[in-house]
């Protein structure tokens, strides 16, 4: 093992002392918050014991990695990327399609982005969409493209499979293709269209030999009744608009649930509704034996960005992180950031680039950027965990920016894990191959520095994972030291 210095140790904030055999650290005091039991930590090196966690027989689980990703690989597919201005629009915008736009989107973590329907590939512009995937192919991006003359729902076009299994051996033949756009938020009158579109597409993809998505995105928890059926006569609840939605046999579920609000109304600050709109995503792709996804709120004002009063209004740093984290304390196997790319259609006079998405229309970084980067460092570190395990439900302790259903909720502790003390913490639970790990997140959006204990019933062995560093150590009372929204994987030996 690699020799930690000091600064290393600082850099990873995980502990309030570390009893090294070797070296001493000033100020360690070495004991827990009043009543509380001392903490036991040692950095594991030759000569430190501790006791073997349980080998169990490895609960299955549900993932999906496509368009070539490494089945250790966490999706990361963001909404809406770079493309030109009609003529009509003006000229403002001609250097879009530059290389290092798509390697901006790249080193956010994003590796696959969805062109949606923003351009259609066709006999009369597949060079100008070729363009565009051989250009974000060469920054390591898989592209998800609209082809009307395969699918096309709202005009009732789902192609029969002789003519998907043309049009996609020739997308094929370019490595950069990722899939293709079927629809966004389909209401539940073209469910009919979308399961023969589904299919069909699984029969053509089976004979090319292509491992590419298909996009249908579910429509997110909160809308009226009648807005899931979208013309049908009867009423739906959110349930059983899902109940539908699996019945067209993704290969995963995924759904947009963008958790910032603000009206003039409720003047709220987090969507009561959030974790419940997880949980029913949860449990359906549980129920139905595939992995979740779940879009992430990048910036604000959607659809009203001259009116910060009303809408999805701009998230903290603490909560972008807290975003992503809780989505994978919950299990999510793909996130999907949207706004990836400030979208044309939102740029009215005087709107403001800087809003929304990881991107503005020139290409420029916005702050959002950043924070993705930040979070991309974390999940290229634990993802090979976290896409080979089962999430069997989270552990919520403290006060939550919303409340957490109790379905979801294991107990106090889950297995070797007792009890978890200290600040307000959302612990996602899971069974990696026989072992257990767990996803620590300081379920607070405002505070750093937050300290959660996890106190487990012997002195264990852990690999600790936190801003994309590994630490191993034993205790049997493990601090972690997280900011608004952090989190940590937690693997047991």
């Amino acid at each position: 093992m690699r020799k930690l210095n000091g600064k290393k140790i600082k850099l990873f904030s995980l502990l309030l002392c570390v009893l090294f055999a070797t070296a001493a650290l000033a100020g360690c005091n070495g004991g827990g918050r009043t009543g509380e039991p001392p903490y036991d930590v040692e950095i594991i090196t030759e000569g430190v014991s501790y006791a073997e966690s349980e080998s169990r027989t490895p609960l299955p689980y549900a993932s999906y990695s496509p368009a070539g990703l490494a089945d250790d690989v966490l999706p990361i597919m963001g909404f809406g990327g770079p493309r030109p201005r009609a003529a009509s629009e003006g000229n403002a915008l001609l250097q879009w399609n530059r290389p290092e736009v798509y390697q901006a989107i790249a080193e956010a973590g994003v590796n696959i982005m969805n062109m949606a329907a923003m351009v259609n590939y066709d006999v009369g512009n597949s060079g100008f969409v070729n363009s565009i995937i051989d250009a974000a192919w060469e920054a390591g991006l898989k592209t998800v493209v609209q082809v009307q003359a395969m699918i096309n729902i709202e005009s009732g076009v789902a192609a029969p499979v002789s003519a998907m299994t043309q049009i996609l051996t020739e997308l094929e033949k370019r490595p950069g293709f990722g899939g293709i756009y079927g629809k966004d938020e389909p209401q539940a009158v073209y469910f009919e269209t979308i399961q023969t579109a589904e299919a069909n597409w699984k029969k053509a993809a089976e004979a090319v030999g292509s491992d590419a998505l298909i996009y249908w995105n579910a429509a997110g928890i909160g809308a009226p009744n009648t807005y899931y059926t979208g013309g049908l006569t009867v009423s739906m609840t959110y349930d059983e608009y899902l109940d539908y939605y699996v019945g067209i046999r993704p290969k995963y579920l995924i759904s947009g649930h963008y958790p910032f609000f603000k009206d003039r109304e409720t003047n709220g600050d987090v969507r009561s509704d959030y974790f419940a709109g997880i949980s029913a995503l949860r449990a359906k792709a549980d129920g139905a034996g595939i992995p979740f996804w779940m879009h992430t709120q990048v910036g604000g004002n959607f659809d009203a960005v001259l009116d910060e009063n009303e809408g999805n209004r701009r998230n903290t740093e603490g909560e972008f992180h807290w975003n992503n984290n809780t989505l994978l304390a919950y299990g999510a196997k793909g996130l999907a950031p949207f706004p990836l790319v400030f979208p044309l259609e939102w740029m009215t006079e005087g709107a403001d680039w800087t809003a929304n998405g990881l991107l503005n229309p020139n290409g420029t970084k916005n702050i959002w950027w950043h924070h993705m980067k930040k979070d991309a460092v974390q999940i290229k570190a634990i993802q090979s965990v976290l896409m080979k395990s089962k999430n069997v439900g989270v552990i919520a302790h403290g006060d939550s920016p919303a409340p957490v259903p109790e379905r979801d909720v294991v107990g106090d502790g889950w297995r070797e894990l007792q009890s978890v003390s200290g600040d307000s913490a959302l612990i996602g639970c899971f069974d990696y191959n026989g072992k257990t790990a767990f996803y620590a997140v300081n379920n607070s959006t405002e505070k750093d520095g937050a300290l959660i204990a996890l106190n487990f019933d012997k002195k264990y062995g852990y690999d600790v994972i936190q801003r994309g560093e590994t630490l191993s150590v034993a205790a049997t009372r493990l601090p972690l030291k997280l900011n608004a929204g952090e989190g940590a994987l937690v693997v047991l030996k």
